[in-house]
């Protein structure tokens, strides 16, 4: 209870720390601009405090942060000093329509960015969750630096950690000592020749458990039919 208390209280202090960032930035541009004679780009400031804003990774700070840059740019026209002596007011409005083009659009990419985040971030949710059901994952070999790409339920299934990534040979040895040379076969037929392969097989887990998976694997190529990868799918059958 307390553990999850201490959550509850440090995800409060992230998200109020979000906004002070972005709060300073439109003090500091605020004073700048109410101590600079009108016609200078100052309100141009108010851009960063948005693109600051989306370090919160919430659209509504970003939103809202945008909305009061707008206001303090419109504001600023009335608030700041006269503009000096031959300065036309076309040349104000000019500079103040381009802050306020310059916030819109920031607000905007970065609204559209987040909400691409936080779509992908659900759908791998759903994906590992999906994984952790199923006992089921992916695994990938690029050929290039040779090392085996785990997900996260594959690591599970071997009792390792999430990111886990050993080399082929680190990765062959989680296999029960009698599956070994098949998996080296297996490897050496797809990497060479794009043989696809599945079989039913045991691992040795990091804690010393046996068990039952099914692995099947491919060849992935480029667009010169070269095989630069393989990659295919690992569960628990146990």
């Amino acid at each position: 209870m307390d553990d999850a208390l201490q959550r509850l209280w440090t995800s409060r202090l992230t998200r109020r720390a979000g906004w002070y960032g972005p709060a300073a930035v439109l003090v500091l541009v605020l004073i700048i601009d109410l101590n600079t004679p009108l016609g200078f780009a100052v309100s141009l400031g108010y851009a960063p405090a948005v693109l600051l804003a989306a370090l919160t990774r919430r659209p509504t700070v970003v939103a809202t942060v945008a909305a009061a840059g707008m206001l303090l740019t419109l504001a600023g026209i009335s608030l700041s000093p006269p503009a000096l002596p031959g300065i036309p007011f076309t040349y104000i409005a000019f500079h103040r329509a381009l802050s306020l083009a310059a916030i819109g659009t920031c607000a905007g990419l970065a609204i559209y960015v987040l909400r691409l985040a936080n779509r992908f971030a659900a759908a791998s949710g759903m994906l590992d969750m999906a994984g952790k059901l199923g006992k089921l994952g992916g695994w990938r070999v690029d050929l290039r630096d040779r090392r085996v790409y785990w997900s996260n339920e594959v690591a599970r299934i071997h009792g390792q950690g999430p990111g886990y990534a050993p080399s082929i040979e680190e990765g062959i040895g989680h296999y029960a000592p009698e599956y070994q040379d098949l998996v080296r076969q297996h490897i050496s037929a797809c990497m060479e020749h794009g043989t696809p392969f599945a079989d039913d097989m045991q691992i040795v887990t990091r804690t010393g458990e046996r068990r039952w998976i099914r692995g099947a694997g491919r060849a992935v190529r480029n667009g010169r039919n070269a095989i630069v990868a393989i990659q295919g799918a690992f569960q628990d059958i146990d």
